[in-house]
């Protein structure tokens, strides 16, 4: 069949819980998005639905079911602006072996088009190469949607881990949550209180991981405070709980001094800016 190219595709593929959730038509789209013939060694590529309206002979009425149903699952990732899908286990079972083969990634992927995906690319090379991450990330295109793409991934790598099982009581609802902290229950109220939504377990997942890494409930109370009013506040307070685990935030008094922190420089920026 000529020149093509070769892809790994795991014999467990077909007892994973996500493929076998699929019916045919899905596991069908999922296998020709693995080796599409516009794919690249990245499994990170531009393709336009009518790509595979063509290739599959499927109708766009055909495609749109079993297409959500992969995003639903997370098999795949799609940026609608740009027709770049993303397959993030791709990288996991198909490796970058040396400095070539992350340089020929890079200079694939170098060719995107601005989307949306570029954090969560980012996220897989640094997880799965970090030898080579800084070679594989180079060239990249500027994110579309930068600010709430890259609160995704954050959320995406908080619910990943996990270890031991507890439940807990919300309504009628009971949540399984893993490496269970007590303090957890005291977040229920003030969670409906200052975002204004209904609380799901990937939420619990999120802030228990939190707790876990020693910061007290009143510093995300604090942080929900501030996430009230925002376009997407589950987003933002995420983004503002990151910046304080990097900043080691444990405690109110840790806030307190970063605020002092960052109102100093704020004004030393100004005075700078007044007097240049």
């Amino acid at each position: 069949m000529g020149n093509g190219r070769y892809i790994k595709i795991v014999t467990k593929i077909w007892v994973d819980e996500k493929i076998r959730d699929l019916n045919d038509q899905g596991q069908k789209l999922f296998i020709y998005i693995l080796t599409s013939p516009h794919s690249n060694m990245a499994g990170y590529y531009r393709l336009p639905k009518p790509y595979i309206h063509y290739d599959l002979k499927w109708s766009s009425e055909q495609l749109s079911k079993p297409f959500n149903k992969l995003l639903n699952n997370k098999l795949i990732k799609y940026c609608e602006e740009s027709s770049v899908v993303l397959i993030p286990r791709f990288l996991k079972y198909n490796s970058i072996q040396n400095q070539n083969q992350a340089k020929g990634a890079a200079k694939k992927t170098s060719e995107l088009p601005k989307n949306s995906l570029v954090p969560y690319y980012k996220k897989i090379c640094k997880t799965h190469f970090k030898q080579y991450y800084e070679l594989l990330i180079k060239g990249l295109p500027k994110p579309l949607g930068n600010t709430e793409t890259e609160a995704e991934v954050l959320i995406e790598e908080e619910t990943e881990t996990v270890k031991e099982t507890e439940k807990i009581d919300h309504g009628e609802q009971e949540f399984e949550i893993k490496n269970f902290n007590q303090g957890l229950d005291d977040l229920l109220s003030p969670f409906s209180n200052y975002l204004h939504q209904s609380i799901e377990k990937d939420h619990l997942k999120i802030m228990n991981s939190y707790l876990n890494k020693g910061m007290d409930v009143m510093v995300l109370i604090e942080a929900m405070k501030r996430s009230e009013g925002k376009k997407v506040p589950f987003k933002y307070f995420i983004k503002i709980l990151h910046t304080w685990e990097k900043e080691n935030i444990k405690s109110l008094d840790d806030i307190k001094r970063l605020d002092v922190k960052f109102s100093q420089k704020k004004f030393s920026n100004t005075k700078k800016w007044k007097y240049n």
